[in-house]
């Protein structure tokens, strides 16, 4: 058996937005994540910072419209999507995002 899923801490780059699909309500935001790491002397050096998209459905993404802004923390697990699209002038286009099954707020760096 495979398991695809993946657990993202990092800051929301914008506040979440509200979508109105038929089927319930929607809310996608963007996560930041720096990669640090620790050099040899020990201090943590900030890395890549990595830019992924996530989208929560009903009763947890109206929780994250109401409580969750730009600049929060979050702890984000679901499993990684590709997504894949043509775009206006034809060409094909594709980028991953997190379908969000369980979200919290970090207290890493409260």
């Amino acid at each position: 058996m495979y398991v695809n899923s993946v657990v993202l801490v990092g800051n929301l780059t914008k506040d979440p937005e509200a979508g109105k699909p038929d089927n319930g309500v929607v809310a996608n935001f963007r996560v930041a994540v720096d990669n640090q790491r620790k050099d040899d002397d020990g201090n943590v050096v900030s890395g890549r910072v990595d830019f992924v998209d996530a989208e929560v459905w009903g009763a947890q993404a109206q929780h994250c419209l109401d409580s969750l802004k730009k600049g929060s923390r979050v702890i984000v697990v679901g499993p990684l999507l590709l997504d894949q699209w043509t775009d206006g002038e034809g060409n094909a286009r594709s980028k991953h995002k997190v379908k969000v099954r369980v979200i919290g707020r970090s207290l890493e760096f409260a």
